[in-house]
C-alpha cells in the first residue's frame, strides 16, 4: 500500500508545499484576529499597550520584493503614547501619537504615517523599494 507519492514525498520532505502552507497558515491567523473579542468600552480609547495584527506587503519596486520584508502576524508595542517599530534591523521609527491619533515618522526616505484609536492601530510603511501595510488590535 502506498501512502505517498513521489511528488508529495519530496513535497514534504524538500519543502516545496511552503508556499501554499505559508498562505493557509496567514489563513487562519487573520481568522483568529477577526474573532478576536472585542475591548471593553472603558479600554477603546487607550493608546499604549500592546497589539497584535498582520503586515502585508503592498507593493514593491520591480525585482526588489525580497528586499521587503515577509508579510505576517506581529506585535507591536505603544508606550508613552510612542511608536516604535523596527521595519528592518537597520530601519527604526520612532513616532509620537498625536492627540487625534495620528502617528507620522520620517526617517531618510522611508515614511510611516497612519492612525491609531478606538482599539486599532493602521499604518504604512513607504520606503524607495517596498510599501507595507500593518493592520494591528489592542489586545492589552
Amino acid at each position: 500500500m502506498r501512502l505517498f507519492g513521489p511528488a508529495a514525498l519530496a513535497c514534504l520532505v524538500v519543502g516545496g508545499c511552503a508556499g501554499p502552507l505559508e498562505a493557509y497558515n496567514r489563513g487562519i491567523a487573520k481568522l483568529q484576529l477577526m474573532q478576536a473579542t472585542e475591548l471593553p468600552d472603558d479600554q477603546i480609547d487607550r493608546v499604549s499597550g500592546t497589539y497584535k495584527g498582520l503586515q502585508t506587503l503592498v507593493a514593491a519596486q520591480g525585482d526588489q520584493p525580497a528586499r521587503c520584508p515577509h508579510p505576517r502576524v506581529g506585535t507591536l508595542e505603544i508606550g508613552d503614547m510612542t511608536l516604535e517599530l523596527a521595519y528592518t534591523p537597520n530601519l527604526i521609527f520612532t513616532a509620537p501619537v498625536m492627540p487625534d491619533g495620528t502617528v507620522r515618522s520620517v526617517v531618510g526616505q522611508s515614511v510611516l504615517q497612519g492612525h491609531v484609536g478606538n482599539g486599532y492601530a493602521v499604518f504604512t510603511i513607504t520606503t524607495p523599494v517596498c510599501s507595507t501595510r500593518f493592520d494591528y488590535r489592542y489586545v492589552i
